[in-house]
């Protein structure tokens, strides 16, 4: 836990104690605060139910953040269990076993480390030799049982310990995933086939060896350490000793890995992992021949990794919902207005008997502080049950890669959003409890409403001087700072009407800060969100829409003639319902301030729906497109874990039978009609050496290491021609994409490609510089041009020709391991691509159906939109809710103008559909300018940020989905509020007249 997690707890813990003292010392003052809470219950529920909604979407963020932070660090701590550390070489080759020798013996380390051992670890594809069952890649792990009996014994499935000491040069050990998935038991033989070279996974010649399996190990402890990459995937492991993996790649006294165990244990080692990485770094560069070895710190990078995903989508979905609790935060100011308007005889009696000021405002807080605690404590409730059905959906559209997330979440977590949820509603009552003090006491006794175009004092002259000073020093301080330059110019144009406020008049004055604030946001979108970092884009995104959206709720709420003319001038022109239309909309529009702010409330969630109804609409896919777009004609993907020359002529021995077999597949004679061969190569530090873009910055995550290494793919012409593989961007002086082809095509060519995908973590774009470093050399590349940027996201990496790759990185351009098929119309996909992986089973082939993973982005898409979807429908609710309890609050404050309307004669039906117009009139408000500016600033986003993406994505609005969605939202509306409706067309006209509060 750090310091800074402490602060909201503390603020929480400050508040309550500072309002518990003020109770003690004004107790009389807090008794009444907390009479008004219990003596009007049903208000009371109504009202906690409106305050809820922001603590709820708070603590949901915050449990879905907890569950996956608990999802990593528990397969942190069970896959690495003793290993704090690893040194390996930069590029993954093996490297002498003198190094360990060397390392072993540093004193200084020493200190700082409890075991230390080696492991030569390569990946290999597996075949049980009675069962034929097949696993195309797993992880050959050489250990010196000795060295590693530092980090524990490996276990069985019954409990027992063992070593590993009794493994002959053909014995192995294989973890019971690996087992179950081969079908395989103690004493069986399995087949080991791998390709020679240095390389984690190596290229070269088809090679194989035979093992009898020793031991199958529980997958618990050591069994579970992968090597490789693996964390919550399958973990196939297969032990045996150090000299015969050395053997089988020949490659003696080398190894891959050293595993370091920090002292302490599985959970505190990590916490010395600086000293100790310092210490190896510092032993490193003194051993001969080492200078490209690196030492991680993998269990506290993971770690690490896991609080940054934590914090990352803690803070995505707060900011998704922050539209809803901005909505709730309004929902409590029009609460707490209400409930003054409906007290105020009841206030200004209270301040002519001699209540202060600062009494009055000290009674509301008391009363706010019970309305905070407690909806903060249900919300808080509520916001766990939430984030247990967003793990629930999380879980449905990631099953296809065998994760599970658990559902968990830290106690201190629930006490952050409590705390957070109780300071959000306390401040808004406190600043609405100093506004209702300032009441006048005759006119409140008399239950006169405040006059219009009253003179006003100096306070907003002063405000207003501050803000635009305040505002003004921030933006020429701050000149590159894009949120700043969205902000401070609101600020200043808002303070400047303020200070005009006093000569001109509220509604000149607002009106013109409204159409200035709205055309400045307006304009800043459409210039500054281009050059946003991921830093600083949820600011943007939130206050560009809180801006757009209430700048023009205040500009109709004050300028609410033209709206009256058009009401009255259409529908109002019925006579049976003008005097029922007339009421309706005359009253709201009396209340600007109340009104505004229902309609701000109801307008933000819907700006906040259309805008991610517009996005989804654009991102949803084709599938039939996204197959040919991605596959470019062809159905299926095939990778092998041993590169070869060439797939249609493969030879290896067995040493089962002792004889040489040659590969033959029915499946790539017969069910093809082309077939295309990549070779696949990578590069370290892949840098762009030209880029305007802005970095990339996940919630903390350094995308740099996770980018260090690029694929290199080489292609010949029978990848491209007569296929529809497409470009998003192409460089300056290529008009069409044969001519980018050619270029790369070239011998001895510098031009390159670059995927969609890679690009945008690379920040490159067409035109722009890079280089590579070789992984074999350590040296780098010469420069490439990037003329075209390439749209895939099943091959991400750099493209170029196959000649080229040889000429650059040598033997790594003549050997294939990525394969592009045709598949015939005659046959079957999906049966075409299990027989490819049977028949090519011994190279480890993995096959990819193009249009199965067109089908499963689709999938993926539509439930991520959906998860969303859900955080703002929370939202909606709050709109909804909120005309709901206006609607009964307005009922009870109206109750003598009720009797007087139905004392002239108005009916029943009239005074309810007087009440439904009204609420109707003010969600439809809030409707149009929701959708208006919600389609506007989406509009202007898509041509900033994503037009410029490429893929064929087309701005379009989809109409059925906010028509539905704007249905439901009115006929909730109606739900809510034809009941409090109903109640007051039965108030008697003698009981309203003569209510009085």
């Amino acid at each position: 836990m750090e310091t800074s997690e402490l602060i909201l707890p503390g603020i929480m813990i400050g508040i309550i104690l500072f309002m518990l003292v003020l109770g003690l010392f004004n107790r009389v003052i807090a008794k009444l605060g907390l009479r008004n809470f219990y003596r009007h219950k049903g208000h009371a529920l109504i009202s906690i139910a409106g305050l809820l909604v922001g603590t709820t979407i708070i603590c949901a963020s915050m449990v879905v953040g907890d569950s996956i932070e608990y999802f990593i660090v528990e397969e942190t701590y069970n896959e690495l269990q003793l290993v704090d550390m690893t040194v390996t070489e930069d590029a993954g080759n093996a490297f002498n076993a003198s190094v360990f020798t060397a390392l072993d013996s540093n004193a200084v380390v020493n200190e700082l480390t409890d075991g230390m051992a080696p492991l030569y670890a390569q990946t290999v594809t597996v075949r049980h030799t009675t069962t034929n069952q097949f696993e195309p890649s797993a992880n050959l792990i050489g250990f010196d049982w000795q060295a590693d009996s530092a980090f524990g014994d490996f276990l069985l499935p019954n409990g027992t310990g063992i070593k590993g000491n009794d493994l002959g040069t053909n014995d192995t050990m294989i973890n019971l995933e690996l087992a179950d998935n081969l079908d395989a038991s103690e004493g069986d033989k399995i087949l080991l086939t791998y390709s020679m070279g240095g390389t984690y996974g190596g290229y070269g010649v088809l090679e194989t060896r035979l093992l009898t399996i020793r031991h199958i190990l529980d997958d618990t402890g050591k069994a579970r350490y992968n090597p490789g990459m693996g964390m919550g995937f399958g973990t196939y492991n297969i032990f045996v000793n150090m000299e015969t993996a050395q053997e089988m790649f020949q490659q003696p006294d080398m190894i891959t890995h050293i595993k370091v165990s920090n002292i302490g244990g599985i959970e505190d080692g990590a916490r010395n992992s600086d000293d100790v990485q310092e210490a190896l770094e510092t032993a490193i560069i003194g051993i001969p021949g080492a200078g490209t070895l690196v030492a991680k710190a993998v269990k506290q990078s993971s770690l690490d990794t896991a609080k940054a995903f934590n914090d990352l989508i803690s803070s995505f979905l707060t900011i998704f919902g922050s539209f809803a609790i901005i909505a709730g935060v309004i929902l409590i100011i029009n609460i707490f207005t209400m409930l003054a308007e409906e007290r105020k005889s009841e206030l200004g009696m209270a301040r002519a008997v001699g209540m202060k000021r600062k009494h009055l405002m000290q009674s509301f807080l008391f009363e706010g502080l019970a309305y905070g605690a407690i909806a903060s404590l249900l919300g808080t409730m509520a916001g766990v049950i939430v984030g247990g059905v967003l793990i629930y959906m999380v879980n449905n559209f990631i099953d296809f890669i065998d994760i599970q997330l658990p559902f968990h979440f830290q106690l201190f977590s629930l006490v952050s959003a409590f705390s957070l949820g109780f300071i959000i509603t306390f401040g808004t009552i406190l600043l609405t409890s100093w506004k209702i003090s300032k009441l006048n006491i005759i006119r409140a006794i008399r239950g006169i409403d405040e006059p219009t175009g009253q003179k006003k004092g100096y306070m907003m002259l002063v405000i207003g001087i501050l803000m635009t000073l305040m505002s003004a020093i921030a933006y020429f301080q701050f000149p590159d700072d894009i949120t700043v330059k969205l902000i401070a110019p609101s600020g200043m144009i808002s303070g400047i009407a303020m200070i005009l406020w006093r000569w001109i008049g509220d509604r000149i004055s607002i009106t013109c800060a409204s159409l200035g604030v709205f055309l400045y946001t307006y304009y800043a979108i459409r210039t500054y969100f281009a050059d946003a970092d991921n830093n600083s884009m949820d600011i943007l995104f939130i206050f560009s829409g809180v801006l757009i959206v209430l700048s023009i709720v205040l500009l109709i709420m004050y300028n609410s003639g033209p709206v009256i003319h058009a009401i009255t001038g259409s529908v109002g022109r019925v006579k049976k319902w003008r005097p029922t239309i007339m009421t309706a909309v005359s009253y709201p529009l009396t209340k600007k301030f109340r009104t505004g702010m229902s309609v701000g409330m109801f307008a933000l969630v819907i700006y906040m729906i259309v805008m991610l109804s517009v996005f989804s609409n654009m991102f949803v896919i084709d599938v039939e497109d996204e197959t040919l777009k991605q596959g470019g004609g062809f159905d299926i993907q095939g990778e092998t874990l041993s590169p070869v020359m060439d797939i249609g002529n493969i030879s290896y021995f067995d040493p089962t039978w002792n004889i040489t077999i040659q590969i033959t597949s029915i499946a790539l004679q017969n069910n093809l009609t082309s077939y295309t061969q990549l070779t696949q190569y990578y590069t370290l530090d892949a840098n762009v050496t030209d880029s305007s873009a802005a970095e990339l910055n996940f919630g903390g995550l350094n995308l740099d290491e996770f980018m260090r290494m690029s694929r290199i793919y080489g292609i010949d012409r029978s990848f491209y021609e007569n296929k529809s593989f497409q470009f998003s961007t192409m460089a300056n002086g290529y008009e069409t994409e044969a001519q980018v082809w050619d270029a790369i095509m070239q011998p001895g060519s510098t031009k390159v490609l670059v995927s969609s995908m890679s690009a945008m973590l690379m920040g490159a774009e067409s035109g722009n510089h890079l280089t590579m470093k070789d992984p074999m050399t350590g040296n780098i590349t010469q420069e490439y041009e990037i003329i075209g940027i390439f749209d895939q996201s099943i091959m991400n990496g750099i493209f170029m020709s196959r000649e080229n790759v040889m000429l650059n990185f040598g033997m790594a351009g003549m050997v294939n391991s990525v394969f592009m098929f045709d598949v015939d119309p005659a046959h079957d996909v999906k049966e075409t691509a299990q027989q490819l992986e049977s028949d090519f089973a011994l190279l480890g082939m993995n096959t990819l159906i193009i249009k199965e993973l067109a089908e499963t982005t689709m999938e993926t898409t539509n439930s991520i939109f959906a998860l969303f979807e859900l955080y703002l429908d929370m939202g909606l609710i709050v709109g909804v809710a909120g005309l709901g309890i206006i609607t009964i609050r307005s009922v009870v404050e109206r109750t003598p103008e009720i009797g007087i309307l139905r004392s002239l004669g108005f009916k029943r039906s009239s005074v309810r559909n007087a009440f439904l117009i009204e609420i109707l009139f003010v969600a439809t408000v809030g409707v149009v300018i929701g959708v208006v500016t919600g389609i506007m600033v989406s509009y202007e986003i898509f041509n900033v940020m994503i037009s410029s993406m490429g893929g064929g994505m087309e701005f379009s609005i989809p109409w059925f989905k906010i028509g539905y969605v704007t249905a439901i939202a009115y006929i909730a509306t109606i739900l809510c509020t034809i009941i409090p409706a109903r109640n007051a067309s039965k108030i008697a006209p003698a009981e309203a007249l003569r209510y009085v509060g």
